[in-house]
């Protein structure tokens, strides 16, 4: 079954358990979202609820134990492992609380690790590269590693190689957690202009609700399965 073309995510009846000594614990139950092309999505829940591990089976990360996780059309459960590393690489981006920069190489270099993956010639990718981060407005820090970063600066680093690729959508857990109210407001900032210049989709997992507030829609994990708020 062929998804429309605005439904950029599609979990459907999503199944995960993990087992705890003899007990099994559900944590996924039939779960079921789409989300459409330039739509923000929060998803809340309390510490323990299954929030990440969604957001690591929409990034195809993990595996469910049944259903089906669509994205741009594919469905990841037909593609291998090395097949599934390079459609992430062109159509998803991962952001988390913690930057998870290489701190060995520049902003610059950071964010051209994703289009040398895609084997892109390293003077278009610098190009693109130091395009993206004049769009976080951080051009003028390019060359700067992320020790000579503040926190808000690396995580909009983090973002502009997420951006890079210009994906599809963008998976994110707790991407302001780890900063400042003044600094999380900018990086929020920063979402709502991508989203409206490049129609990119967001998923944005956070216990923050001012910001799941300021997304299109909001849901809580609850028992294994989204409900709206």
């Amino acid at each position: 079954m062929h998804e429309p073309a605005e439904n950029i995510l599609v979990c459907r009846d999503l199944d995960k358990s993990y087992r705890q000594g003899r007990e099994v614990i559900q944590v996924l139950d039939r779960l079921n979202l789409t989300v459409l092309k330039g739509e923000m999505v929060a998803i809340v829940g309390h510490s323990g609820s299954g929030k990440s591990t969604l957001l690591n089976l929409m990034g195809g990360l993990d595996q469910a134990d049944a259903g089906d996780v669509i994205v741009a059309g594919e469905n990841l459960k037909k593609l291998n492992e090395d097949q599934k590393a390079l459609f992430r690489n062109r159509h998803l981006g991962f952001v988390y609380q913690f930057h998870h920069l290489l701190p060995e190489f520049s902003a610059l270099e950071n964010v051209m690790m994703p289009l040398l993956i895609r084997k892109i010639q390293k003077n278009r990718a610098s190009k693109m590269a130091l395009d993206m981060l004049q769009r976080v407005g951080l051009e003028s820090r390019h060359l700067h590693r992320p020790e000579a970063l503040s926190g808000g600066e690396r995580q909009r680093v983090a973002i502009a190689r997420a951006l890079v690729n210009r994906p599809d959508c963008i998976l994110m857990d707790e991407p302001t957690g780890n900063l400042d109210e003044a600094t999380a407001h900018s990086v929020v900032e920063l979402m709502l202009s991508l989203k409206k210049d490049s129609k990119t989709s967001f998923v944005v997992v956070t216990h923050d609700m001012p910001l799941a507030r300021l997304m299109d829609s909001v849901y809580e994990l609850r028992h294994g399965s989204l409900h709206p708020l």
